[in-house]
């Protein structure tokens, strides 16, 4: 109401300055006049004034001119929609259409095949056995193996040829296989065949003796 009393007194100034007289300007001029006015005359001046006063309040009506200007509409937040496309795969073909039935696989009847005749078969002939040989008996190993005498070689001398090396026996191990002897001499221990002294080999080792070969002399040292 408040806003139609405004608008109201800012048509009542407007009018008043030369625009159309409104309805407080038409009233206050009717007392003095109309006392004079016949009573016809005066009911048409009150129906004009009353026909201004519903044309001016049917204006303000319309363009409402104390409503505020509506402000700019703002570009509200573009929401985007995440329209999913609707993928739509194709039914496959088997689920609409029936799977033709295959076809019925062909009955194999047996084939009668014509049995052969037995074949009897024949006995082996006899077989012809040799002789047998009188088996003969081999006289038995003997168990205990005979110990070869002891054989000096020919051409050892006991005597040591002149300028061979000094020997030292320190001890033996003497053993039916020769790659088992061993010589402790000048304080190393030797095999047969190995150089025991510059020019001096250890040849062979007999039980009680050791033979030395010394530039082709052969000579034995007892232990």
């Amino acid at each position: 109401m408040s806003y139609i009393l405004e608008a109201l007194k800012k048509a009542e100034a407007e009018r008043q300055q030369g625009a159309v007289p409104t309805l407080h300007a038409q009233a206050a001029t009717l007392p003095a006049a109309g006392l004079d006015l016949p009573p016809s005359r005066l009911r048409l001046s009150l129906g004009i004034g009353t026909a201004l006063v519903l044309a001016v309040l049917s204006a303000l009506f319309w363009l409402r001119p104390w409503q505020a200007l509506p402000s700019p509409p703002t570009a509200a937040p573009s929401m985007t929609v995440a329209t999913a496309t609707a993928v739509t795969t194709p039914a496959p073909a088997a689920a609409s259409l029936a799977a033709p039935t295959p076809p019925p696989e062909p009955r194999l009847e047996p084939k009668l095949e014509p049995h052969p005749d037995p074949v009897i078969a024949r006995p082996p002939p006899p077989a012809m056995h040799a002789p047998s040989k009188p088996k003969t008996h081999s006289a038995p190993a003997a168990t205990k193996s005979v110990r070869a005498p002891t054989v000096v070689p020919a051409t050892v001398t006991n005597i040591a040829p002149a300028g061979a090396p000094a020997v030292s026996i320190g001890g033996y191990l003497y053993s039916e296989t020769p790659s088992e002897r061993q010589l402790l001499v000048n304080k190393r221990l030797a095999h047969e065949g190995e150089e025991v002294a510059p020019g001096l080999v250890l040849e062979k080792m007999l039980p009680r003796a050791a033979v030395f070969n010394f530039q082709g002399h052969r000579y034995q040292v007892g232990y």
